[in-house]
């Protein structure tokens, strides 16, 4: 959600300043969804999902608005769930990503929001870049980070921190999603007599620091690298059989 023509880079704070780049406001976030709020008031039979939220802000619009009964879904990315805009790397534009990562108030409302269920699930905004989108100048790079390969660990590393509950790990990361792409009956849940589908995780692994073998995408800006989670699939189940990763 976003109203064009802002053209802001990184969330207003001491490290945009000091980097010097225009400031990308949650402003043209929580207009955008509040005037889709409007036009869903005018026509509640529709279904409206807001992308990626970033801002507090757009969080008490999104839980108004499920409490007056609006059909109105929403979910967030891993890299705004555990950086704030504190944590940017001056030089690293894998820290520029669109939303921006905000304030440690933001980041407190969305991880908080994810465990009661107003943040509906998790989705990874997954962006690759070739090196030369991805340069140390933050005001001609890409917008991006990759996400796939630490979406998951992420969220154990909420749950280690007792931020996310196993339960709604669980529904954020896999019910919830399967649910809203329809596929509900298949995916997402466990039913005896159904072949299986999942990964299972081993609790008991230490918190590891990601590295750029970590990466299956052959793109590398990842906002993660250097940063230990927890977390390590040892099985995963699907139509093809069980693969184990305990080698």
């Amino acid at each position: 959600a976003e109203m064009p023509g802002h053209g802001g880079i990184l969330a207003p704070g001491p490290v945009q300043k000091k980097m010097g780049v225009l400031a990308y406001s949650p402003s043209p976030e929580v207009e955008m969804v509040r005037r889709d709020i409007e036009l869903l008031k005018a026509h509640p039979g529709a279904r409206y999902h807001v992308l990626h939220v970033s801002s507090g802000e757009t969080i008490k619009l999104i839980a108004k608005a499920k409490s007056d009964g609006l059909n109105i879904t929403c979910e967030v990315c891993p890299h705004h769930l555990l950086f704030t805009a504190n944590d940017i790397k001056e030089g690293d534009s894998s820290f520029k990503m669109n939303p921006p990562l905000r304030s440690i108030e933001d980041q407190k409302i969305l991880q908080e929001a994810l465990e009661s269920g107003t943040i509906d699930f998790v989705s990874t905004d997954h962006a690759p870049h070739e090196p030369m989108m991805k340069t140390s100048d933050f005001n001609k790079a890409a917008f991006g980070t990759t996400g796939l390969e630490t979406a998951l660990r992420s969220l154990l590393f909420l749950n280690q921190s007792g931020k996310l509950s196993p339960q709604r790990l669980v529904a954020a990361f896999s019910q919830a999603p399967a649910r809203f792409l329809g596929l509900g009956n298949t995916m997402g849940n466990l039913k005896t007599g159904e072949k299986l589908r999942g990964v299972l995780v081993s609790d008991k692994s230490i918190n590891r620091k990601i590295e750029i073998k970590d990466l299956a995408s052959l793109s590398k800006n990842n906002c993660f690298l250097g940063f230990a989670l927890p977390g390590k699939i040892t099985h995963v189940f699907n139509h093809m059989g069980m693969f184990d990763f305990t080698s």
